[in-house]
């Protein structure tokens, strides 16, 4: 089993907390460098970790994962906190991507972030431990778009 389709869609279920597609009025955002590294373990197969970087749009006002996740028509987000600047969750996602986890960000004063996210799932029968730390620099400004709100 090739393990890269299954670290590219669990790559996108937890980026789908930090990027939004675009539907909405935007508004002014934060320019972020964001560095993923992600450890997944399976069963019998041994896998280096995957150190990726990309740019994202995130909006300026802290964002709320809850609502950046309504554009995950099979991932619920539940047990959210905030206190002070950390947010915590637990987000668990049913169809072809079985996956349950814990996520814990440090949301910086200067527009930065800091998180981990742990996981377990099941992809067609195949069990994984994924294992995420998201750094995230605010590199300048965009224009955020908000995600649409769910029916």
């Amino acid at each position: 089993m090739n393990p890269h389709p299954i670290l590219g869609a669990f790559g996108l279920c937890a980026l789908a907390l930090i990027v939004t597609p675009v539907f909405a009025q935007s508004e002014p955002g934060n320019l972020m460098k964001e560095t993923s590294v992600t450890r997944i373990q399976m069963p019998g197969m041994a896998m280096p970790a995957r150190t990726q970087t990309m740019q994202v749009c995130v909006s300026a006002k802290k964002p709320d994962p809850r609502e950046m996740t309504k554009q995950q028509k099979d991932c619920t987000i539940s047990d959210y906190t905030k206190a002070g600047d950390t947010v915590s969750y637990h987000m668990a996602c049913t169809g072809q991507m079985q996956m349950s986890g814990d996520a814990r960000f440090q949301l910086r004063a200067d527009g930065g972030m800091h998180g981990t996210i742990h996981s377990d799932s099941n992809a067609g029968g195949q069990k994984m431990v994924m294992d995420m730390t998201i750094d995230g620099k605010r590199i300048g400004s965009c224009n955020y778009t908000p995600p649409k709100s769910a029916p």
